[in-house]
């Protein structure tokens, strides 16, 4: 032992201890005392905290920041770069929170969505909010539910079919991966009314990419119409429900 440094010497113990070893002794204590609490009910308080109270005051306080929006413009100009912040326990429910923004790649610094995710027990929902409109994605069950402003615009299946808010079929979604020199990508390609209107970026990760990432969206029809827009945005909020999910 270094000289200037006294080993502690207990009652009935016939060894002095070290202080780190009282130190990791009372780190061992506190995890424990943690663990207790967060089985005991601490962590589904904490998600309810973040689910009532953290996610409206983010999309509240983050939509003074975005961009004006302008579905087809906003659509063609998103980056697949995600700024987000995950926390996630088995605790409580075995639930997740994520909230970040969707960025512009044309004004640095610009925002055109913000978005929070809640899921408890493999079910949740995730809000998106641009300058002008609320929009969520709710995975209840075997139809997911999109709404924008609280009204009903469509659903997505299991099969990824898209359905109008009378559950009547008008598109559908496709998956591809294709090959690139740097890996692969894997293409969510939009179809609705019979025609070919965009292609979503839907790669699991863009954060560990050292180059510009690419834009969210790509082969966004010249003639898109209002309603179309609506299925792409439905579509984004897909993605990112998927890709916050397995990342926290």
């Amino acid at each position: 032992m270094d000289q200037g440094v006294e080993a502690l010497q207990f009652p009935g113990i016939g060894f002095p201890m070290e202080p780190v070893f009282t130190v990791l002794s009372v780190a061992v204590i506190l995890l424990f005392i943690f663990a207790v609490y967060m089985i005991l009910g601490g962590a589904g308080r904490l998600y309810e905290k973040l689910k009532n109270h953290t996610s409206p005051r983010f999309l509240s306080d983050s939509s003074q920041k975005l961009l004006t929006w302008d579905a087809r413009r906003a659509i063609s100009d998103m980056s697949s770069e995600l700024r987000r912040k995950s926390e996630s326990s088995f605790f409580g429910g075995n639930w997740s929170h994520a909230r970040g923004t969707v960025r512009s790649q044309s004004d640095r610094g610009g925002k055109w969505l913000a978005f929070t995710l809640n899921i408890r027990r493999g079910e949740g929902r995730l809000d998106l909010r641009s300058s002008s409109h609320m929009f969520s994605f709710e995975h209840t069950g075997a139809l997911v539910t999109f709404r924008i402003d609280d009204f009903v615009f469509g659903y997505i299946d299991a099969e990824s079919t898209l359905l109008d808010a009378n559950e009547d079929p008008v598109g559908s979604i496709r998956y591809q991966r294709t090959l690139t020199p740097m890996g692969s990508d894997l293409d969510a390609t939009l179809h609705v009314g019979g025609r070919t209107i965009a292609k979503v970026n839907y790669l699991s990760d863009f954060g560990d990419r050292i180059w510009k990432a690419p834009n969210l969206v790509r082969d966004v029809s010249s003639s898109l119409t209002e309603n179309e827009a609506m299925w792409i945005v439905a579509v984004i909020a897909k993605r990112l429900y998927a890709h916050c999910r397995t990342s926290t």
